[in-house]
């Protein structure tokens, strides 16, 4: 009896131990491999299971946030349900991208439930490492529309996402607040090519576009009242098209009391990160006779000097134009989104 209890016991201490290695992954390791985002190298915690990356699902939120493939993360603790809402700005909560020790010896399947856009997902494959939950990140980019590929000669793991798409449209119902943070990165994206400073660049959209909703943005997503023509001033690989324009009609009326209605055309865009491009291109390229109009301004890591260099080129007229654009960085704290 005793015999017939013992292998029974050791058949089930097997069938334990099976059922028991399927919670683990067969092969876990923390990933040496190089990460870009959009061609930008970035560092995070990533693992490295049977052959598949895994990113925390914040790290992956942050790292798109403000591009066209964003989404929101929001956690139910009551619940315990992961929601992700496509489209939606990303709130820092702090600790994301960061790089912490191995834990790779403490990988477990998670159940974790997760519901996108309303709808809940049971497809994803997902680990919980070190108390932090790890996403499969070419599923993750199959749901929730960002490109992931791998380059062998370099060994870095490819991330391109679907740029960005935002319209004033989008902005109408949404509070300032929201609006700062949700363009923020925009902006930021906007400096790593123009070399001019986010917070900058971001009080001029707020001052002059009304948080983006304007006539002229809502109606052409022109935020910084670029007109069709610049006084002669062109430049190669604008994100203006050459044509499309929205007109605005003005009345003006003479000495004499003769009312006069007065058309002018301003370029129309896409986008408001086309906008924002376009509005860079011409503080970087714009000239005065021959010579740039706003010199110094490209690299300027002091918003006040920068400030400074855009209204003494002409500008802007008002003589607080340097108090107001500097208030309002200050008021938002727009420095944040500066490289």
């Amino acid at each position: 009896m005793k015999k017939i209890l013992s292998g029974i016991t050791v058949l089930f201490i097997i069938i334990l131990m099976v059922g028991t290695a399927s919670v683990f992954a067969a092969d876990v390791v923390k990933s040496p491999q190089k990460i870009t985002v959009d061609g930008e190298t970035v560092t995070c915690d990533v693992y490295n299971i049977d052959g598949n990356n895994y990113f925390k699902l914040r790290d992956v939120a942050a790292m798109l946030n403000g591009t066209g493939s964003g989404f929101s993360v929001d956690w139910n603790e009551k619940t315990e349900t992961v929601t992700i809402t496509t489209g939606a700005a990303y709130k820092l909560i702090g600790g994301e991208m960061k790089n912490g020790t191995d834990k790779s010896d403490t990988a477990r399947k998670s159940s974790q439930k997760i519901i996108i856009d309303g709808e809940t997902d049971k497809s994803m494959s997902v680990y919980n490492i070190g108390d932090n939950n790890y996403f499969k990140l070419r599923e993750l980019g199959n749901a929730l529309d960002f490109d992931v590929d791998y380059d062998e000669k370099n060994d870095t793991v490819v991330v391109n996402s679907r740029g960005v798409e935002i319209t004033a449209e989008l902005l109408k119902d949404m509070k300032a607040a929201e609006i700062v943070e949700l363009l923020g990165p925009v902006f930021t994206a906007d400096q790593k090519s123009s070399g001019i400073l986010a917070s900058v660049s971001m009080a001029q959209f707020i001052l002059e576009s009304g948080y983006g909703k304007s006539d002229l943005a809502v109606n052409a997503n022109n935020c910084f009242g670029m007109k069709a023509s610049l006084s002669g001033n062109n430049w190669n690989n604008s994100k203006w098209d050459g044509v499309s324009v929205y007109t605005k009609y003005s009345e003006e009326e003479d000495a004499e009391g003769n009312v006069e209605v007065i058309s002018s055309n301003f370029r129309k865009y896409d986008s408001i990160a086309d906008s924002i491009a376009d509005h860079s291109s011409y503080l970087l390229n714009s000239k005065s006779g021959g010579k740039l109009r706003y010199e110094g301004l490209e690299g300027c890591t002091d918003y006040r000097e920068a400030i400074q260099i855009i209204k003494d080129g002409g500008y802007a007229t008002s003589t607080t134009y340097v108090e107001k654009i500097c208030e309002i960085i200050e008021q938002w704290n727009l420095t944040q989104y500066d490289l």
